[in-house]
């Protein structure tokens, strides 16, 4: 099997037999802020902790995201252990639902109300995103929304791609006035501060930063072994126009959009392999000629 090998990657430990090296694309959170509570409303004084995330290059929000949008990385992710933490929002469990003014024209995309919330409780939320099945129950997406001062929740951008259904549920994150339980954490990105309830005293806490974690192009004869890939904000593993690059007992998860992407080329692919906790998706196979 190894007649033709250029390169091999391989990692300490067997596959199904323990502890492999790991690669992973979060930053261990620096040591929390003493004494720094101006941002820290003061029904939470002493229950979070807050995070200068300053000297940390990417710290980004995607525009939007989900069905039928093109994929992006994700917004980073907050990991205690392989446990994803929650953005601050509402409602903690569940779903809320969306309402429609009875003066918002049926074919508006931009304008709602929340069933049995009153709005203007985000209107000072500086990075408000809102999840939802906006129309159909099988499309789902994530727009940056803000409270204008008519008090109604509006997306921004060109609004909901189907349309806003009365009725369809619908998720309020990343509000700094829905921060209520621990585990949960908000993002400040203009003052690049975050701020998290701990789940417990001392935790460790890390941060997902890197948007790949290993990139494979017009190589051939790659093996890659005995490696856990976990924690990126965008796809975890692309590998496009190479010939003969397999990964072989080998675990992703925990990736902000795919595990593996395979563009172009032959004879590459994934063997003895764990997928798991993904949020775009496995393995994406693309090429060929028809």
């Amino acid at each position: 099997e190894t007649q033709g090998i250029g390169l091999e990657l391989l990692g300490q430990g067997a596959w199904g037999a323990g502890q492999m090296t790991l690669v992973t694309g979060t930053g261990v959170l620096p040591k929390a802020l003493n004494g720094d509570t101006a941002q820290v409303p003061a029904r939470l004084a002493g229950k979070v902790q807050v995070f200068d995330l300053s000297s940390w290059k990417s710290v980004s929000v995607p525009p939007a995201r989900g069905f039928g949008i093109p994929i992006r990385p994700v917004m980073g992710e907050l990991f205690s252990g392989d446990s994803i933490l929650p953005l601050a929002g509402w409602p903690n469990v569940g779903y809320g639902r969306i309402d429609r003014a009875v003066d918002v024209a049926g074919d508006d995309r931009l304008h709602l109300s929340v069933q049995g919330r009153n709005t203007t409780d985000w209107q000072a939320e500086p990075d408000l995103r809102v999840f939802a099945y906006w129309f159909y129950d099988w499309a789902a997406q994530t727009y940056p929304a803000y409270v204008g001062a008519d008090g109604r929740l509006t997306l921004r951008g060109s609004g909901a791609a189907y349309g806003i259904k009365k009725g369809q549920r619908l998720r309020i994150e990343n509000a700094l006035s829905e921060l209520d339980m621990p585990g949960e954490w908000f993002l400040d990105r203009a003052s690049r501060r975050l701020l998290v309830w701990p789940i417990a005293p001392g935790q460790e806490l890390e941060f997902s930063l890197a948007e790949t974690l290993l990139e494979v192009d017009d190589s051939r004869g790659v093996r890659v072994r005995g490696i856990d890939f976990e924690k990126s904000r965008g796809d975890a593993v692309t590998v496009r126009n190479s010939e003969d690059v397999i990964l072989d007992g080998v675990s992703i998860r925990n990736t902000g959009n795919r595990a593996l992407v395979l563009e172009g080329g032959r004879a590459c692919g994934l063997r003895r392999g764990l997928i798991e906790h993904t949020g775009e998706g496995g393995v994406l196979l693309a090429g060929g000629n028809r």
